[in-house]
Protein backbone atom coordinates (compact mmCIF):
# COMPACT_ATOMS: atom_id res chain seq x y z
CA UNK A 1 0.00 0.00 0.00
CA UNK A 2 1.21 3.73 -0.84
CA UNK A 3 1.39 6.33 1.40
CA UNK A 4 0.24 9.44 0.58
CA UNK A 5 2.84 11.89 -0.48
CA UNK A 6 3.65 14.25 1.63
CA UNK A 7 3.56 18.28 0.66
CA UNK A 8 6.54 19.93 0.29
CA UNK A 9 7.63 23.74 0.71
CA UNK A 10 7.36 25.88 3.69
CA UNK A 11 4.72 26.65 5.90
CA UNK A 12 3.79 30.21 6.68
CA UNK A 13 5.27 29.97 10.02
CA UNK A 14 8.17 29.07 8.92
CA UNK A 15 8.78 31.88 6.25
CA UNK A 16 8.16 34.16 8.98
CA UNK A 17 10.36 32.89 11.60
CA UNK A 18 13.19 33.10 8.68
CA UNK A 19 12.00 36.30 7.70
CA UNK A 20 12.08 37.53 11.11
CA UNK A 21 15.53 35.94 11.78
CA UNK A 22 16.92 38.20 8.52
CA UNK A 23 15.09 40.92 9.89
CA UNK A 24 17.16 41.22 13.42
CA UNK A 25 20.53 40.01 11.62
CA UNK A 26 19.98 42.55 9.52
CA UNK A 27 19.20 45.28 12.05
CA UNK A 28 22.71 44.32 14.05
CA UNK A 29 24.92 44.10 10.81
CA UNK A 30 23.92 47.99 9.57
CA UNK A 31 24.40 49.00 13.49
CA UNK A 32 27.86 47.80 13.07
CA UNK A 33 28.47 48.83 9.55
CA UNK A 34 27.18 52.29 10.93
CA UNK A 35 28.83 52.25 14.37
CA UNK A 36 32.14 51.49 12.16
CA UNK A 37 31.85 54.46 9.64
CA UNK A 38 31.00 56.78 12.35
CA UNK A 39 34.44 55.79 14.60
CA UNK A 40 36.51 56.00 11.15
CA UNK A 41 34.89 59.68 10.08
CA UNK A 42 35.91 60.92 13.74
CA UNK A 43 39.49 59.13 13.65
CA UNK A 44 39.98 61.05 10.56
CA UNK A 45 39.08 64.37 11.76
CA UNK A 46 40.51 63.94 14.97
CA UNK A 47 43.92 63.36 13.00
CA UNK A 48 42.95 66.12 10.50
CA UNK A 49 43.20 69.05 13.32
CA UNK A 50 45.95 66.68 15.79
CA UNK A 51 48.11 67.24 12.26
CA UNK A 52 47.43 71.08 11.92
CA UNK A 53 47.39 72.01 15.47
CA UNK A 54 51.19 69.99 15.80
CA UNK A 55 51.78 72.04 12.71
CA UNK A 56 50.68 75.61 14.48
CA UNK A 57 51.87 74.36 17.43
CA UNK A 58 55.89 73.89 15.87
CA UNK A 59 55.83 76.83 13.87
CA UNK A 60 54.43 78.77 16.57
CA UNK A 61 57.14 77.45 19.12
CA UNK A 62 59.62 77.63 16.33
CA UNK A 63 59.27 81.75 15.94
CA UNK A 64 59.58 82.35 19.86
CA UNK A 65 61.99 79.84 20.53
CA UNK A 66 64.45 82.43 18.34
CA UNK A 67 62.82 85.58 19.06
CA UNK A 68 65.56 88.16 20.20
CA UNK A 69 63.44 90.86 21.71
CA UNK A 70 59.56 90.94 23.41
CA UNK A 71 58.06 94.55 21.88
CA UNK A 72 54.35 93.73 23.10
CA UNK A 73 53.05 90.43 25.53
CA UNK A 74 49.58 89.95 26.25
CA UNK A 75 47.72 86.77 26.44
CA UNK A 76 46.26 86.96 22.75
CA UNK A 77 49.29 88.71 20.67
CA UNK A 78 52.91 88.83 21.43
CA UNK A 79 54.88 90.86 19.21
CA UNK A 80 58.48 89.93 18.59
CA UNK A 81 61.75 90.43 16.71
CA UNK A 82 63.44 87.75 14.85
CA UNK A 83 67.33 87.67 14.01
CA UNK A 84 68.57 88.26 10.54
CA UNK A 85 67.63 85.07 8.43
CA UNK A 86 65.14 83.53 10.69
CA UNK A 87 62.34 83.44 9.09
CA UNK A 88 63.72 84.92 5.91
CA UNK A 89 64.52 88.27 7.53
CA UNK A 90 66.73 90.04 5.45
CA UNK A 91 67.74 92.82 7.71
CA UNK A 92 70.50 92.85 10.52
CA UNK A 93 68.60 93.82 13.41
CA UNK A 94 66.07 91.77 13.04
CA UNK A 95 62.56 92.17 11.77
CA UNK A 96 59.18 92.77 13.49
CA UNK A 97 56.37 89.71 13.66
CA UNK A 98 53.62 89.35 15.58
CA UNK A 99 51.08 86.22 16.86
CA UNK A 100 47.90 87.25 17.54
CA UNK A 101 44.62 85.03 18.77
CA UNK A 102 41.35 87.02 17.51
CA UNK A 103 38.13 84.89 17.71
CA UNK A 104 38.70 81.85 15.99
CA UNK A 105 41.88 82.06 14.31
CA UNK A 106 45.62 82.67 15.48
CA UNK A 107 47.80 84.64 13.03
CA UNK A 108 51.25 85.21 11.93
CA UNK A 109 52.13 88.52 10.30
CA UNK A 110 55.11 91.00 9.48
CA UNK A 111 54.93 94.09 11.21
CA UNK A 112 57.58 95.77 9.32
CA UNK A 113 58.37 96.39 5.92
CA UNK A 114 61.05 94.33 5.39
CA UNK A 115 59.37 91.01 6.88
CA UNK A 116 59.06 88.15 4.93
CA UNK A 117 55.24 87.33 6.12
CA UNK A 118 53.67 90.42 4.35
CA UNK A 119 49.86 90.28 5.80
CA UNK A 120 48.32 87.96 8.31
CA UNK A 121 48.35 84.86 7.63
CA UNK A 122 46.37 82.32 8.96
CA UNK A 123 48.52 79.87 11.62
CA UNK A 124 45.35 77.91 12.43
CA UNK A 125 41.87 78.23 12.76
CA UNK A 126 38.82 76.72 14.51
CA UNK A 127 39.96 77.75 17.92
CA UNK A 128 37.37 77.91 20.55
CA UNK A 129 36.02 81.14 20.88
CA UNK A 130 37.28 81.24 25.02
CA UNK A 131 40.17 79.13 23.47
CA UNK A 132 38.56 76.69 26.21
CA UNK A 133 39.14 78.65 29.64
CA UNK A 134 42.54 79.01 28.99
CA UNK A 135 44.90 81.59 28.64
CA UNK A 136 46.38 81.54 25.22
CA UNK A 137 49.98 82.94 25.73
CA UNK A 138 51.12 83.33 29.38
CA UNK A 139 55.04 84.53 30.23
CA UNK A 140 57.31 83.47 33.22
CA UNK A 141 60.25 84.65 34.78
CA UNK A 142 63.21 82.26 35.94
CA UNK A 143 61.42 81.95 39.37
CA UNK A 144 57.68 81.15 38.00
CA UNK A 145 55.91 84.42 38.79
CA UNK A 146 54.76 86.45 35.66
CA UNK A 147 56.95 88.55 33.37
CA UNK A 148 55.96 91.46 31.55
CA UNK A 149 57.69 93.61 28.88
CA UNK A 150 58.51 95.93 31.79
CA UNK A 151 60.84 93.62 33.13
CA UNK A 152 62.86 93.37 29.96
CA UNK A 153 63.61 90.50 27.67
CA UNK A 154 67.20 90.87 28.05
CA UNK A 155 70.30 88.96 28.86
CA UNK A 156 69.74 86.26 31.66
CA UNK A 157 73.11 87.13 32.93
CA UNK A 158 72.71 90.89 33.53
CA UNK A 159 68.77 90.78 34.37
CA UNK A 160 67.28 88.66 36.81
CA UNK A 161 63.76 89.51 35.61
CA UNK A 162 63.97 88.09 32.00
CA UNK A 163 61.87 86.34 30.39
CA UNK A 164 62.60 82.37 31.07
CA UNK A 165 58.97 80.64 29.98
CA UNK A 166 56.02 81.27 27.54
CA UNK A 167 53.09 79.28 27.86
CA UNK A 168 51.14 78.27 24.53
CA UNK A 169 47.78 76.86 24.65
CA UNK A 170 45.16 76.03 21.60
CA UNK A 171 41.66 75.05 22.27
CA UNK A 172 39.91 73.83 19.20
CA UNK A 173 35.97 73.09 18.51
CA UNK A 174 36.25 69.15 17.83
CA UNK A 175 32.78 67.75 19.25
CA UNK A 176 30.21 67.92 21.95
CA UNK A 177 32.65 66.18 24.38
CA UNK A 178 34.02 69.67 24.21
CA UNK A 179 37.29 71.54 22.80
CA UNK A 180 40.59 69.92 22.34
CA UNK A 181 43.24 71.01 24.26
CA UNK A 182 46.68 71.61 23.01
CA UNK A 183 49.54 73.30 25.01
CA UNK A 184 53.35 74.09 24.45
CA UNK A 185 56.26 75.71 26.82
CA UNK A 186 58.68 77.85 24.76
CA UNK A 187 62.07 79.04 26.20
CA UNK A 188 63.41 81.73 24.70
CA UNK A 189 67.03 81.14 23.46
CA UNK A 190 68.37 84.72 22.65
CA UNK A 191 68.62 85.34 26.25
CA UNK A 192 70.69 82.81 27.37
CA UNK A 193 68.65 81.18 29.98
CA UNK A 194 70.13 78.49 31.57
CA UNK A 195 67.15 75.94 32.68
CA UNK A 196 63.45 76.64 32.09
CA UNK A 197 61.27 77.08 35.15
CA UNK A 198 58.93 74.51 36.34
CA UNK A 199 55.74 75.59 35.88
CA UNK A 200 52.49 73.61 35.82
Amino acid sequence: MKRPSRPTGFTLIEMIVVLLLLGIVGVILSNVIVSSVQNYIFARNSDQISQKTQMAMARIVGELTNATDVIYASADRIAYITPLNRPSCPKEEGCAYALTRTGSKITLEGTDVDAFVAGAQDLIDGVNADNGGNVFLSYFRQDGSPWTTADGFSNAYSNENYLAKIKVQIALDFSDAGPLIYRGSINPRANGAPVAPEIE
